[in-house]
């Protein structure tokens, strides 16, 4: 059976998730909530940094988009300046 590869990935982190599980279980409950902690930090950092590049790249295809529909009105030298604002 062949994986792609978002399924390998899974494996990955579901193995990842069961180990890390039992060394919580082993060390001692300070530790254990400490590296908690740290570990929903990371976790929000993430989501956030995900939140912020799909909004990003909705706005970029919304531009996108735009430029599409109103190129045939628009100057190219306009379209230029407009793509360059957006880093297009």
């Amino acid at each position: 059976m062949a994986f792609t590869q978002e399924r390998e990935q899974e494996v990955r982190v579901d193995a990842l998730a069961e180990k890390l599980e039992a060394r919580l279980r082993k060390w001692k409950t300070e530790t254990a909530a400490e590296a908690r902690v740290r570990i929903l930090e990371v976790k929000e950092l993430a989501d956030h940094d995900i939140r912020d590049i799909a909004r990003r790249r909705a706005a970029e295809q919304e531009v996108l988009a735009l430029l599409d529909a109103r190129s045939a009105h628009l100057s190219p030298q306009l379209i230029r300046e407009i793509q360059q604002k957006c880093g297009v």
